[in-house]
C-alpha cells in the first residue's frame, strides 16, 4: 500500500474511533442523568431535566414529565420539556403547564375537573 492510502486510511480509522467514542459517552450521560432524575435532592433532578432538555434526547420526555410534580423544579422541568418539543398529553399536565408559564385566562377557562386539581394542589 502506498503511503497516502495508508495515511488516508489511519484517518478513516481515527474518524471512526472518535465517532465511537463520542456515541459512548452520550450514552454514559444521559444514562447517568436519567438516574439523577430519581434523585431525592431537588437540586439534583433540576438540573438533570435541564441538562437532558439540552441534550435534545426525545426519549425522555416521559421521565421528565413525570417530574411535573415536583414543585421545586417545575418552571425548570417546563423549560426541559419544551426544549424537547413536548405538548401535553392530558389534562392535568395542561394545567401543569398554564400554572407554571402562568396563564391564568386558559386555566379559568379550563372545566370543573381541571379547577378542582388546581385548587387541590
Amino acid at each position: 500500500m502506498n503511503k497516502k492510502k495508508h495515511k488516508m486510511l489511519k484517518l478513516v480509522l481515527i474518524f471512526f474511533w472518535v465517532i465511537l467514542l463520542t456515541a459512548m459517552c452520550y450514552s454514559n450521560d444521559v444514562e447517568r442523568l436519567i438516574q439523577q432524575l430519581k434523585e431525592g435532592d431537588p437540586s439534583v433532578r433540576e438540573k438533570a431535566a435541564s441538562a437532558l432538555g439540552k441534550i435534545g434526547d426525545k426519549k425522555c420526555i416521559p421521565l421528565i414529565a413525570a417530574l411535573l410534580p415536583d414543585w421545586d423544579n417545575n418552571y425548570e422541568i417546563i423549560k426541559a420539556l419544551e426544549q424537547l418539543d413536548w405538548m401535553p398529553e392530558s389534562e392535568i399536565e395542561q394545567v401543569y403547564l398554564w400554572f407554571v408559564k402562568g396563564i391564568k385566562k386558559n386555566w379559568l377557562a379550563t372545566g370543573n375537573k381541571q379547577r378542582e386539581f388546581y385548587l387541590m394542589m
